[in-house]
């Protein structure tokens, strides 16, 4: 199997356990009433199971939106910054251009360039 595709299921994995523990704490910590409208309300699981879904796609997307910048970081150490380096060395090389600008009084609009 290609490595990112073990990657992916691996942050899909870590994803989805990040997603039932914190479903989980949000269930029991109570938060905004959470628990109290899970018990009393007759479609409460389906909202769990709702919850748990759509943070377990959300945590194992950013967990491999990680992985993989944290493998870019890895390959090469002196790629940060080297194309903005570069194009700040070959800005400073040219010289600035004088613009120049009149308001008309009275007319209520901004200013206009000569």
């Amino acid at each position: 199997m290609p490595r990112l595709v073990k990657l992916y299921l691996v942050s899909i994995v870590w994803g989805i356990c990040l997603a039932l523990a914190f479903t989980a704490l949000l269930i029991g910590f109570d938060v905004a009433g959470l628990r109290g409208l899970v018990i009393e309300t007759r479609g409460g699981s389906i909202a769990v199971a709702m919850l748990a879904i759509f943070h377990a796609l959300l945590f194992s997307g950013v967990q491999f939106g990680i992985f993989v910048m944290r493998m870019a970081s890895d390959d090469n150490p002196r790629s940060r910054g080297g194309r903005l380096k570069t194009t700040l060395q070959n800005r400073r090389d040219s010289s600035a251009i004088r613009v120049s600008a009149a308001t008309k009084h009275g007319s209520g609009h901004g200013c206009q360039a000569l």
